[in-house]
């Protein structure tokens, strides 16, 4: 097990696997994990389902996660989407 907030994001043929680490979590309690980014190049709505895991819980509970990706489609040269980039990820 990784350390809490820890992201892996394992790829497969027709989707992705995402798993998030949040060790020991009080009730109530908030956690982040660490930044990662799903995106879409058509608009639409998505919605993840997954597992949660805990040592409290008898078996796994399903959980649903909905996102909405409102896309536009538009021409950039190399020097547009350089000057998009956060500050840094430009000196990276």
């Amino acid at each position: 097990m990784g350390r809490s907030g820890e992201v892996t994001i394992k790829p497969f043929a027709d989707r992705s696997k995402i798993e998030v680490v949040f060790g020991d979590v009080q009730p109530k309690a908030s956690i982040f994990s660490e930044e990662f980014y799903i995106g879409s190049v058509l608009s639409r709505r998505l919605e993840i389902n997954g597992l949660l895991y805990a040592d409290e819980l008898a078996s796994p509970e399903e959980k649903s996660l909905s996102l909405v990706f409102e896309t536009e489609q538009r021409k950039m040269t190399m020097d547009d989407l350089r000057n998009d980039l956060p500050e840094e990820a430009k000196s990276g």
